[in-house]
């Protein structure tokens, strides 16, 4: 939930990475060479939910309080990085999903 640096997602070939990007900037600090900016859908939009709920139980985090007691205006400032793979396979077959841990 914290500002990202320069070369974010160097060397990401699997998995997902949600952003908090208040500022724009991510797109900026992205390395483009394995990963890149993907949508977030309702399937998404839930796991970054879930994920923000169990950093806010485990921590109590303070930011991750105000996202959710505030979601509907935090969610549209968040970014989904994926490896370039995966986005390639969503916009080809948009109703695969990435796979979920049982």
């Amino acid at each position: 939930l914290g500002a990202v640096g320069w070369n974010l997602a160097a060397g990401m070939s699997g998995g997902e990475l949600f952003v908090l990007d208040a500022d724009g900037r991510a797109a900026q600090a992205l390395n483009g060479d394995m990963a890149g900016v993907g949508r977030i859908d309702a399937e998404a939009e839930a796991r970054l939910k879930a994920l923000i709920e169990a950093h806010a139980a485990a921590t109590a985090s303070p930011l991750a309080k105000r996202i959710l007691s505030d979601w509907s205006q935090f969610a549209p400032r968040f970014v989904r990085i994926a490896p370039k793979t995966v986005l390639a396979v969503e916009a080809a077959e948009p109703d695969v999903r990435l796979a979920q841990p049982a």
